[in-house]
């Protein structure tokens, strides 16, 4: 079965912080930011190639994808001064969404010469993800993107 990783510098963006609180003014500056960023990356030739491959190699008959997500923040922003689980941290649940839309959704595909799975996210058919402390003082994103059998 065919796996890609793919590690992003990168701070997690809330979809509820996604738009303008009245959604025809657009997206908001923070998150276009963040999208930029995340096109120039997924713009790699490596990254290209990784997604070129989970493209090709995937059965939309049989087969979908698994999605695991890790958001390292720094050791500072997870837990307070007491040691005690910051509120700063990102709701989990809130981030899936603004990322998975940019790895999966066609309308996103070729965005400042990035590629994606170019397909409906109703593919991902398993996701999973996890908060953890960076090595360092930077956030990273890290996703994992696997090809599975669709379940029987």
């Amino acid at each position: 079965y065919m796996k890609a990783i793919f590690k992003f510098i990168s701070k997690p963006v809330s979809i509820n912080n996604f738009y303008y609180a009245n959604k025809r003014h657009g997206i908001r500056e923070e998150a276009k930011d963040w999208q930029f960023k995340l096109f120039q990356d997924m713009a790699t030739s490596t990254n290209k190639e990784l997604i070129t491959n989970l493209r090709d190699k995937m059965d939309p008959l049989t087969q979908g994808y698994k999605v695991s997500i890790v958001y390292a923040a720094p050791r500072s922003v997870y837990y307070t001064i007491t040691d005690k689980l910051s509120s700063k941290q990102i709701d989990l649940s809130n981030c899936e969404k603004s990322l998975i839309d940019v790895l999966f959704l066609p309308k996103y595909n070729g965005t400042y010469g990035a590629s994606n799975l170019n397909i409906d996210d109703k593919w991902l058919i398993e996701l999973s993800s996890r908060k953890t402390i960076s090595p360092d003082e930077l956030y990273y994103t890290t996703v994992t993107i696997e090809i599975v059998n669709l379940p029987k």
